[in-house]
């Protein structure tokens, strides 16, 4: 009988794409260990936004988003057709987004996703989550050691030499592996090592501030009661060159707040909060008094990065995913969703008894299999992310928006992928189900 010994994967990184990478491989019976500069003893983070092409991801390795505190978007509508009358076992679905003008708060557009008539199974599996970062963060982190990845905290890489196949530490330590993957992020190491200097993220012309907001203090106020109202919405402030992103996390518990400005404000001297309140006072009173209730030390600063499509991800068995390979602007909500995508494709690509040699045309497999998908979302969300202002070109209409949105959500990554590897005559042969799996 033939052999189907397991490969050693290194990832490099355990954000929410390594963590998943690590998932998808010891689901396929590969040796996985993550290496971790940080302790992960005190991550942080605010909310995010999980469409269906992830959440598709997250049911197919066992992870239902309502059981580690996700928010549902509401988006169904109890009404029947109206030539029939509403059966029990069938809605209508229709997800929105309301973008609302931030001086007035007047409704400029309401975007619907999709209107159609589904079954509450079809329904379920294209619902849209809100979700603290941490709370999916450290539920994978959980399920990667249980399924028996190794977790290496505090370990700075130092190198990684693509030709022997191995990271060195910085005390020193060299580790080898038959696969080394780069999931460090928007700043990431390995990057270098496969293109050196040549290709750099860079800070693009947006920042934004991130914080979280209690529910409670929204409602209990009058005046920015309009916020909080309609739970599980998702709201767009838009001004000429600047906007606030709303929608609830930890079971409605929070507000996430995204305000979105030019750099140059985000960056100026002094206090965070006074920067804040300065670069949205021509927004309506409500919007004003909303800000006001945050906490100052609870306020984060991020220039939003950007990076040319890079020409290639994977050299020799050296691979990289997630915003590593491409960092995405935040419009389409798609950075945590393409990383997961990155690793089960990965995952896909090297089931149980792939050989040392394969490994380099594996993973180029892997980049053709992604790549142009990828490409296109990065510019789709560059486009979405335009504003009034004109100065980064024309603003898309809602059925543009509509059309972005519907080319991200309606994915599964794990059945392209499948039938990418089948088309190059190589058998699939599919991850045993994990034990939190649905039947």
């Amino acid at each position: 009988m033939e052999s189907r010994s397991p490969l050693k994967v290194v990832i490099i990184g355990a954000g929410i794409g390594g963590l998943m990478a690590a998932c998808a491989l010891r689901e396929t019976g590969q040796d996985v260990d993550v290496y971790e500069q940080s302790q992960m003893a005190n991550e942080k983070g605010a909310a995010i936004a999980l469409q269906p092409n992830s959440t598709t991801l997250l049911r197919r390795y066992g992870f239902e988003p309502e059981k580690f505190g996700a928010t549902t978007m509401e988006n169904v509508s109890p009404k029947a057709s109206p030539a029939q009358e509403m059966d029990a076992d069938r809605v209508w679905f229709c997800s929105k987004m309301m973008m609302m003008d931030g001086a007035s708060l007047d409704v400029m557009q309401e975007i619907t996703d999709k209107v159609k008539e589904a079954t509450l199974s079809e329904q379920r599996a294209q619902k849209c989550y809100f979700i603290h970062r941490v709370d999916l963060h450290s539920t994978l982190k959980k399920r990667a050691t249980e399924l028996g990845a190794v977790l290496h905290a505090g370990c700075e890489i130092k190198s990684v030499d693509e030709d022997a196949n191995t990271i060195t530490l910085a005390d020193g330590t060299t580790v080898k592996a038959d696969v080394i993957i780069g999931a460090d992020g928007v700043h990431s190491r390995t990057r270098k090592v496969v293109f050196g200097e040549s290709y750099q993220e860079h800070p693009s012309a947006l920042s934004c501030f991130r914080f979280l907001i209690p529910t409670k203090s929204l409602r209990e106020d009058p005046e920015t009661r309009v916020f909080v109202e309609k739970p599980g919405s998702m709201m767009d402030l838009v001004g000429p060159d600047r906007r606030i992103i709303l929608y609830p996390c930890s079971q409605g518990e929070y507000l996430n707040v995204l305000p979105i400005v030019p750099r140059q404000l985000a960056e100026a001297a002094g206090p965070k909060k006074e920067n804040l309140l300065s670069a949205f006072s021509i927004f309506a009173s409500p919007v004003q008094r909303m800000l006001e209730k945050t906490d100052e030390q609870s306020i984060t600063m991020w220039p939003l990065f950007d990076m040319s499509a890079l020409p290639i991800w994977a050299k020799n068995s050296v691979a990289l995913l997630g915003d590593a390979a491409h960092p995405f602007t935040p419009f389409l909500a798609q950075g945590a969703a393409s990383a997961m995508e990155d690793a089960v494709s990965l995952a896909v690509m090297l089931p149980l008894g792939t050989k040392t040699g394969q490994v380099p045309g594996r993973l180029q497999l892997y980049e053709r299999c992604r790549k142009a998908r990828v490409d296109r979302i990065q510019e789709l969300s560059r486009v979405r992310g335009r504003d009034a202002s004109g100065e980064r070109g024309k603003p898309p209409t809602g059925n543009e928006i509509f059309s972005f949105a519907m080319y991200c959500k309606q994915h599964d990554e794990y059945v392209h992928s499948s039938k990418f590897l089948e088309a190059f005559d190589v058998p699939f042969i599919p991850a045993p189900p994990s034990p939190m799996s649905n039947p």
